[in-house]
């Protein structure tokens, strides 16, 4: 398996890079905000009722009167003793944070898809050694048994080179277990088949119409 491979459809199809770079714009935006917020604001309220006075009920809801109220207001800081500095400097720093995390992140990642690699790399290498010490295994058995019927080995020896045969035969099995489990770990990171060669494609209404 090929390290460039995995990682760039690792980046490609995984929320990766996406929740990061979301995690960037919250960032730059908020100290955006704070650098806004040091200028001058503006504000404007519109207010709108109905009103009528009369000596019974039924009067009340006939002619009514407009009031109509328009307001526009503005803000401008003359001192603010540095808070709006310190608040810009705040989220200069928190954005700084948010770009080591982010970097902290990438990095982990990049390592955990290396480390997988490895491991299923290794592993296929294991299937190999572990099918050849079966298969040796397998074979040193049924000699055994061929001498054990023609009474050249005793049950001991007999029962030694059993177990030695199951004890190969699970050590393969479990290999081949966990190879797969590699595997689909990469798949998992990539969402990609590398046997087909291809992104891994699922039809949402057939999930859920099953």
């Amino acid at each position: 398996m090929d390290y460039d491979l995995v990682t760039a459809k690792a980046l490609e199809n995984s929320t990766f890079n996406l929740d990061n770079e979301i995690k960037l714009l919250n960032a730059e935006a908020a100290v955006a905000q704070e650098k806004a917020s040091r200028g001058i604001s503006m504000s404007l309220n519109v207010r709108f009722g109905l009103s009528q006075t009369a000596p019974d009920l039924g009067g009340v809801y006939s002619d009514l009167l407009d009031q109509e109220v328009v307001g526009l207001s503005f803000s401008v800081p003359i001192f603010d003793w540095g808070l709006g500095k310190g608040k810009v400097q705040k989220a200069k720093a928190a954005q700084e944070v948010v770009r080591a995390q982010v970097q902290q992140s990438e990095n982990n990642f990049r390592r955990q898809i290396f480390t997988a690699v490895g491991q299923f790399n290794n592993q296929r290498h294991q299937c190999s050694v572990s099918k050849r010490a079966m298969l040796i295994a397998q074979e040193r058995y049924e000699l055994m048994m061929e001498k054990f019927r023609s009474g050249k080995a005793s049950v001991m020896e007999l029962n030694t080179a059993q177990s030695e045969n199951d004890t190969a035969l699970q050590k393969y099995i479990t290999d081949v277990s966990n190879f797969w489990e590699y595997y689909y770990t990469l798949r998992q990171y990539t969402l990609y088949d590398f046997i087909k060669g291809e992104d891994l494609d699922i039809d949402v209404n057939e999930m859920i119409a099953r």
